[in-house]
């Protein structure tokens, strides 16, 4: 998680650089600030995370504490989960397709140019189409393994 230290400074640091986040037994994490003027920040983002509905509670005898407690999952978080990873998935094989590509550009240069053998050139694009493939499937199976967990949870 983010957090903008400074009110109109755009520069943001991570929660974990700010505070110590420790979790607690139950549905419950601990977040020691480290300095009393990045506790309000800290409040502010953590109750702006989006979907998160997420309300942090001050304790009495240490005012740098955090008390987070995580509301059990519904369907439609779950559902949300699911979606998200979806198209994280999407967004990985686009890009490992974009990369495909300029690689292809790369040999199909180096062929015109006649940079390299024949068939090096045959064998570096039957190694490059293996890794795309394994990466694509690595991705899809990542994202169905953990919407799999996600469902069950």
């Amino acid at each position: 998680m983010r957090v903008a230290v400074q009110r109109d400074s755009k520069k943001t640091e991570q929660l974990s650089n700010l505070a110590h986040i420790v979790p607690m037994p139950g549905r419950k994490m601990s977040i020691q600030v480290g300095d009393k003027a990045h506790l309000k920040p800290i409040i502010a983002a953590i109750q702006a995370s989006p979907g998160m509905n997420l309300q942090p509670i001050q304790d009495a005898q240490d005012p740098l504490k955090l008390t987070l407690p995580i509301p059990s999952q519904t369907k439609e978080t779950r559902d949300r989960a699911i979606a998200e990873a979806n198209s994280l998935c999407e967004m990985a094989i686009t890009g490992i397709r974009a990369t495909r590509a300029v690689m292809h550009k790369k040999l199909r240069n180096m062929e015109l140019k006649k940079l390299a053998r024949p068939d090096d050139l045959k064998k570096a694009h039957k190694e490059m189409e293996k890794l795309v493939e394994k990466g694509i499937e690595n991705a899809k199976t990542t994202t169905q393994t953990q919407c799999t967990l996600i469902r069950n949870a």
